[in-house]
């Protein structure tokens, strides 16, 4: 079993289900950390052919960190959510929202 689930794989977390732009911590986790935000949502934009996402804090701050290619890009957020955030406070879910439509096809 996966430590997390991401819709863009193949690879499905098998307790987790739901849109292909979140990742879910594993119960295990959940259980750690205690989850007090249920969940956050980071803006992905391009910029100078990296994806890049942020999340502004409502406290002040935030987390903005960036990857080559969208497994990248997870890994990053993943890693960055659960190094800004204290044990007992990290969010449940991690919500991956795109600026805009990537394009997979170009004319």
């Amino acid at each position: 079993m996966r430590g997390w689930g991401i819709g863009w794989s193949d690879e499905w977390d098998v307790h987790a289900s739901g849109p292909p732009n979140l990742l879910w911590l594993t119960e295990e986790e959940c259980s750690l950390y205690g989850g007090s935000v249920e969940e956050i949502v980071f803006q992905v934009e391009m910029s100078d052919g990296l994806l890049v996402a942020s999340w502004d804090s409502p406290e002040g701050g935030g987390i903005t960190t960036q990857g080559k290619d969208l497994r990248d890009l997870q890994e990053q957020v993943t890693d960055a959510v659960r190094c800004h955030f204290d044990v007992g406070t990290v969010p449940r879910k991690i919500r991956l929202h795109f600026v805009e439509d990537p394009v997979l096809i170009g004319q």
